[in-house]
This record gives C-alpha cells, sequence and structure tokens, in this order.
C-alpha cells in the first residue's frame, strides 16, 4: 500500500519532470497546447470534403488528419527543442537570416510555385515553404537585435532596422500585400516599444501614411488591364473594392452572393447559424461550401459548430498570449529579449485578429491564417518556430530575474545557469 510520504515523492518527480520537459514559460505552455487541441477538432472536421475524396482515391478517410496531426506533432518537438536553445543563437544569427531572407524572396519572384495568381511559395528538395515567413521571424529578430544596443535612439540604429525593413516589405508586398503590411506594422511598433529615434519615427509614420494613402489611390485608379500579371494587386485592388462597396447607399447589401464574395457570404451564413452555443462539433455546412474552411475562414468554423462562447475561448487563448508576454517582457532588463517577446506577440497576435476580422466581414479579405489553428504544413512548422523562440525567451528572461532576486537578497542560484544573452560591444553595457 502506497503511502503518503511515497505518494508525495511522487508528486515531486512528476513536477520535476514536467519542469525538466516544458521549458520556458508555463502559461504559453499553455496557450501552445490548446491552440493545438483546438487545430487537431477543427481541422478533422473542416476536412471531412478532402478525407472523403481521400477515400474515393484509395488514400484513406482519416488520412488527412493523420497528416495534419503529424504535423502538430512535430510542431510540438520544435517547441521542445526550440525552447532550450539560448538567445544568443537567435542574436548572432540575426544578419545572416536577414540577408537569406532576401535572397528567399527574390528566388521567389524569379521561380517560385504560382498558386491564385500569385508566387508565394518556393521548393526545395520537393519541400515547399513561404519565405514570406522566415522572412517575418527574421527582421523581427534583427530588429530585436538592432534597437537592442545602447544607441537605439541614434538616426544610424533606426535608418538600421528601417532600410532592411522596407526592402524585405517592399519584395513581399509584390505577392503578399497583407503580410507585407502586418510585417512593417510590428516592426514599427517595435520601434516606438524601443523608444527609438522618436522623429525618425514620426517622419516614418507621416511618410507611410502618405506613400499609403497615395499608393492606395493609385491602385483605385488604375483599371485592372494594367495589373494583371503583377503579383497580387490586380487582387488586392478587387478585395479592398469589394469591401468598401459592399453596401449601397440605405445600407443594403451590394454582395455578390455566388461570385466574387461567395466566401465571405458563406461565412457569415456559418456565424449566423452558430449562434451563442453553436450547432455542435462536426455539424457544421459551412465546411461544405467554403473553400478552404479549414484555412482562411476557420474562424468561422469556430463560431458555427462552438457558437460565440467558443469563438470567445479561442479570443481569450491569444489575448492571453499576449498579455503574458508584456508581464514576461516587464520583468526582464534586456531590451533585446525585451523586443523579441514582444515582436513575436504582436506578430501571432495581431495575424489572429486580422484572421478573426475577415471572417467577420470587419476587415478585407487577406489570406492569412489562424495561427496555429488553421491546417498547414510548413506554414505551421515555421509558426512552431515563432512559439519555440517565444518558450526560449521567456526561460532566459525568468532566470534573468531569478539571478537579479538571487544577487539582491545574497543567496546562491540554484537553478540552471543563467544563460548568457548577447555579447554586444562595449557601448551595449546597459543593456546587458
Amino acid at each position: 500500500m502506497t503511502t503518503d510520504a511515497e505518494r508525495r515523492e511522487t508528486g515531486r518527480s512528476m513536477q520535476r519532470f514536467f519542469h525538466f520537459l516544458f521549458k520556458g514559460d508555463k502559461t504559453i505552455w499553455f496557450v501552445i497546447l490548446g491552440l493545438m487541441f483546438i487545430s487537431i477538432v477543427l481541422v478533422f472536421s473542416a476536412t471531412s470534403n478532402i478525407a472523403f475524396l481521400s477515400e474515393q482515391r484509395g488514400g484513406g478517410f482519416y488520412n488527412p488528419i493523420i497528416r495534419h496531426s503529424g504535423h502538430v506533432f512535430f510542431a510540438f518537438m520544435v517547441c521542445l527543442v526550440g525552447s532550450r536553445i539560448p538567445p544568443k543563437v537567435f542574436a548572432g544569427m540575426s544578419r545572416l537570416l536577414v540577408l537569406i531572407s532576401v535572397v528567399l524572396l527574390l528566388l521567389v519572384l524569379l521561380m517560385g510555385v504560382e498558386r491564385n495568381d500569385g508566387k508565394r511559395w518556393i521548393e526545395f528538395f520537393g519541400v515547399e515553404f513561404q519565405p514570406s515567413e522566415i522572412a517575418r521571424f527574421a527582421l523581427i529578430n534583427f530588429a530585436a537585435f538592432r534597437l537592442g544596443k545602447a544607441d537605439y535612439k541614434e538616426k544610424a540604429a533606426f535608418l538600421g532596422v528601417a532600410i532592411p525593413t522596407a526592402v524585405i516589405a517592399l519584395l513581399i508586398f509584390i505577392e503578399n500585400i497583407s503580410t507585407a503590411l502586418l510585417i512593417g506594422a510590428v516592426v514599427f511598433l517595435m520601434g516606438i516599444i524601443a523608444q527609438a529615434n522618436r522623429k525618425m519615427l514620426t517622419m516614418t509614420f507621416l511618410g507611410l501614411v502618405a506613400a499609403g494613402g497615395l499608393g492606395l489611390a493609385v491602385l483605385m485608379i488604375l483599371p485592372s488591364s494594367m495589373l494583371e500579371g503583377k503579383g497580387r494587386l490586380a487582387t488586392g485592388k478587387a478585395r479592398i473594392e469589394r469591401f468598401f462597396k459592399s453596401t449601397d447607399e440605405d445600407g443594403e447589401s451590394k454582395l455578390d452572393m455566388n461570385n466574387k464574395d461567395y466566401q465571405i457570404v458563406q461565412s457569415k451564413k456559418a456565424m449566423a447559424r452558430g449562434g451563442i452555443t453553436g450547432v455542435g462539433p462536426g455539424d457544421s455546412e459551412a465546411r461544405y461550401f467554403l473553400p478552404q474552411p479549414y484555412s482562411d475562414f476557420i474562424y468561422a468554423m469556430i463560431v458555427e459548430e462552438y457558437g460565440l462562447a467558443g469563438s470567445l475561448v479561442v479570443l481569450a487563448l491569444y489575448i492571453i498570449l499576449f498579455f503574458r508576454i508584456a508581464i514576461i517582457a516587464g520583468r526582464t532588463n534586456s531590451m533585446y529579449l525585451k523586443l523579441m517577446l514582444m515582436g513575436i506577440g504582436l506578430a501571432i497576435t495581431l495575424q489572429a485578429m486580422i484572421n478573426m476580422l475577415v471572417a467577420t466581414g470587419v476587415f478585407p479579405v487577406t489570406g492569412q491564417p489562424l495561427p496555429f489553428i488553421s491546417r498547414g504544413g510548413t506554414s505551421y512548422i515555421i509558426t512552431a518556430a515563432y512559439f519555440a523562440v517565444l518558450l526560449s525567451v521567456s526561460n532566459a528572461a525568468e532566470h534573468e530575474r531569478e539571478h537579479r532576486i538571487a544577487e539582491a537578497g545574497g543567496v546562491a542560484v540554484e537553478t540552471e545557469e543563467v544563460p548568457e544573452i548577447v555579447e554586444y560591444e562595449d557601448n551595449d553595457q546597459d543593456h546587458r
């Protein structure tokens, strides 16, 4: 018979095991596991059409969900392994990753895989991926490293971030307008958080507003025929036009129910059917009509099957993630760690908010998936890499905090060795 002492020892052993297994902030791990579970359940329901086709072709009904579950498991392993990598490794690769991103983005324009009238993917050794996803992390990492230096208020530091951002955003803009704007917005917000050169930030903001307004005006004036063959510019123009012309002067809907506005119409129908409590798991009708119910419009599936209550749970996970990141960032003195945390947090949560706003018809259709929920291959794994870096940085931030507390109390640190964050130049001592 097991004694109380043995049960307590077993409990402590399990606690030590989970502490060893799950490095990094436990709240972030809770969000990761929650999103993974939701992803498997939702994608299983959303891919029923693909499953039936797979079965008819002799591939097996469960093949699509087995494949997605494999991606989820691999993403879980990426998080486990990546959480153990010291942040200084990412900092040391910041310049190299930006250079690689630029090269990959140029290769996409020259030899990218074309889908839906756009080149966003590139194939190496039979594996397809989107370089824009790699570029997003590379740019966040580079901006955090550069702005994390002691000279972050200098114009040179600002330009050192602004120029690579402009180059990468422009290369992405040709084929993926929404991703380019999202990347630019995240880096700009990082500059505000870092208190970069205020004059340069103000000039950049005004310049972006002016350029954006001019670019939008030109895009709307030019006939669609002139934009054909210019990447996704024609598609972007059409989506913006449909969004702003969705109602007439009396407020009545002008949506094209069967053609151009088919996706958003079906998405709104799905959410209307969901109501407060939803129609129930696996009982969605939208999955038979939405072109990509498991990707761009998976939030509509969530509302339809689980209602407003289910959609609020998903929303809450992203909000919890962001505020937890903000709390951890506030506890570290390292500007690099602070900016990495906030940059990745902004990238994930902003993309999630945009996906939700698109599904509800509040924002023009962009093609942004719901992070860590939408079905994907390499895109899902790359998102896992973002989370892995988040765990790595949160782990280093926690060790830094424990070390400061121990030093202040004159107590030796009993946790693992405090990782070296970044090796800066001599003028960077204040931010180590």
